[in-house]
């Protein structure tokens, strides 16, 4: 769902719900993963804009607690240049890890992969 106004905010949301299920002679099982996200846009003045990405990940089958990643970027625009500089921080929330459940006729996997620790990024974009 996504908002469509002329104000200084707009916004996205999103959820998915993926319900798998897999069966066979030896095993029965099934699971359910959830993703989410919330975009928001502010725009201060022309030149100045907020960004805020927040996005939620619940995989089934893990008894590892729910994954939520925070990024926001700051832009400023200088127009008269044509560039664009902005600040960007990465995983503020610090997420170390992220665990992901998978079924398959054959196995059963636990997967864990490591998360780059929170960061920031300076940047600057240059049209010419």
């Amino acid at each position: 769902m996504k908002s469509g106004w002329t104000t200084f905010i707009n916004y996205e949301l999103g959820y998915q719900w993926i319900f798998n299920k897999i069966m066979s002679d030896v095993n029965d099982n099934k699971y359910i993963d959830q993703k989410g996200f919330i975009n928001l846009y502010m725009t201060i003045t022309p030149e100045f804009r907020i960004e805020s990405y927040l996005e939620y990940y619940k995989f089934g089958n893990t008894n590892a607690r729910t994954t939520q990643f925070w990024d926001v970027k700051l832009n400023y625009r200088l127009k008269k240049q044509n560039m664009n500089l902005f600040l960007q921080g990465n995983n503020l929330l610090n997420s170390n890890s992220i665990q992901r459940f998978s079924i398959s006729n054959i196995s059963e996997s636990l997967y864990t992969q490591k998360l780059i620790p929170l960061h920031f990024v300076l940047g600057l974009n240059k049209s010419f």
